[in-house]
């Protein structure tokens, strides 16, 4: 059985069957079942015999307890469990059943501790990796004397450059099958992975962080929904030596398949095309911006709260609601703090004006007033988008006067969702006003971010100016309609 087996069964809804050894029966293996439930929740059911006495007691008098790690076998093949919380007690006879929530779980390997283990990569399948590289296994069919001729490949390998510590790459792969009915048709499989390697081993720990900027990153690539729902990675600690047959050995170290809570499958993946994206990996490639991905992922603290800023909180990009266009407000006044000034006059000409108001009034008010003046020279809101459209006006064909109207209403409009101040309701905007207004507001931080990761200003214009994809085009005009 492959390990990646057992986590698939279990997004299958199957119940896989266990011997497992917890904290207070160390000295004992005890039948479990281990399951995945719809709601993305993994649990270890055990069954314990007990005395119909002590098992009802046990129940009446139920409390939570937990396990750091549980060690267990699931039909042979070995399994560790971290962070188990006793959330359910049955009594059935001499039989007490206990259900463990579990927060994490690595499928290969028994390990001590997951704060210790230290990994050499990590590695993710996904198929929309294929369609983002515009990458497959085979070449296209090409015309051929005889017919046509289809041509295979060992693997191909698309590089992501380099940054620190971190190496990323892309790696399509397949196989050909034959039915065992000579007329039907042949069939091919193919997968895609991205394997991000570490110069220096990691923390486990470290290497779960780069998993949700991995899964944003490539969901603003595509403008879709991806979700990882298990990665697999590799350490020394497990490494072994096998023969070359050549009277060598070579190194080998096996896989491990690592689930933590929060990990999901997402729907079906029905493919995607390349004018339906975002930036595919030949526009990086391009604008030679290939390793933007790896200087995200070394430098996590820099992009975790950005990167979720840019993409739909739900996944779902054609789903508007109010929390969208907050969250759309809220990513243009990150990247105008990161990259602007957050100053309205420089700190001498502020410190000089608050200096004169203050003296100009009577001494009594002056702490009160000090007190309001303390972030008077901050920005505000209407000044930071202000800011942003006009150092993307020549990119937008537009100007900070021809968009007052639709700044003003996002003002207005954050103003009332956060402060729900009734006498507001009027100013602000609802229906596809919305939707456009959060659009635009979406562009604008998601070519903030270009601009932050490299992006000059022809490439800019290559990709917002002259580009037919859909998405571009309809910024294009939702900027240019107000013109």
């Amino acid at each position: 059985m492959s390990k990646a087996s057992v986590i698939e069964r279990l997004y299958r809804a199957e119940e896989i069957r266990g011997t497992w050894q917890l904290p207070d029966a160390l000295d004992t293996s005890l039948a479990g079942i281990l399951s995945l439930d719809s709601n993305g929740q993994m649990k270890l059911t055990i069954d314990r015999q007990d005395s119909f006495v002590e098992g009802v007691q046990s129940v009446l008098t139920f409390e939570r307890k937990s396990a750091p790690i549980v060690l267990g076998l699931l039909e042979g093949s070995p399994c560790t469990l971290q962070g188990l919380t006793l959330i359910e007690e049955t009594s059935s006879g001499s039989l007490l059943t206990e259900v463990f929530f579990v927060s994490a779980a690595i499928f290969g390997v028994h390990i001590d501790s997951f704060a210790e283990l230290r990994v050499r990569d990590i590695t993710i399948s996904l198929p929309v990796l294929m369609d983002w590289s515009n990458t497959s296994w085979c070449s296209d069919l090409n015309a051929h004397p005889k017919g046509l001729a289809l041509q295979s490949f060992a693997s191909r390998k698309l590089p992501l450059g380099t940054a620190d510590n971190v190496t990323g790459e892309i790696c399509v792969w397949g196989s050909f099958s034959f039915n065992a009915i000579p007329s039907k048709n042949l069939s091919m499989k193919q997968q895609s992975l991205l394997t991000v390697s570490f110069a220096e081993e990691v923390t486990l720990e470290s290497a779960r962080k780069m998993i949700p900027l991995i899964s944003e990153f490539l969901s603003l690539m595509t403008l879709s929904a991806v979700r990882i729902p298990f990665f697999s990675c590799t350490t020394e600690e497990m490494k072994r030596m096998l023969p070359t047959g050549q009277g060598e050995e070579k190194p080998y170290h096996p896989p491990m398949n690592v689930w933590y809570y929060g990990m999901t499958e997402g729907p079906h993946y029905d493919g995607i095309s390349k004018d339906d994206m975002f930036l595919t990996y030949v526009d990086l490639k391009d604008a030679n911006q290939l390793d933007v991905l790896v200087r995200i992922l070394g430098q996590p603290e820099e992009y975790d709260l950005l990167l979720p800023l840019l993409i739909p909180e739900t996944g779902d990009f054609l789903s508007y609601s109010n929390w969208r266009f907050l969250n759309a407000v809220q990513s243009v006044e990150y990247f105008h703090r990161r990259t602007g000034s957050n100053n309205v006059l420089s700190p001498e000409d502020f410190l000089a004006k608050k200096k004169r108001i203050l003296e100009a009034v009577m001494e009594e008010d002056r702490s009160w007033l000090a007190e309001r003046l303390q972030r008077s020279n901050e920005p505000s809101l209407l000044h930071r988008i202000n800011s942003v459209i006009d150092s993307n006006a020549e990119l937008l064909q537009t100007t900070v006067d021809q968009q007052r109207s639709f700044v003003e209403s996002v003002r207005d409009t954050r103003n009332f969702l956060v402060h729900l101040d009734n006498r507001r309701r009027n100013d602000v905007v609802t229906g596809l006003e919305l939707i456009n207004a959060t659009d635009k507001l979406e562009a604008l931080a998601r070519i903030s971010f270009l601009r932050e990761i490299g992006f000059d200003d022809q490439r800019l214009v290559e990709l917002f100016g002259q580009s037919q994809r859909p998405y571009m085009k309809h910024v294009r005009e939702l900027f240019r309609s107000q013109n």
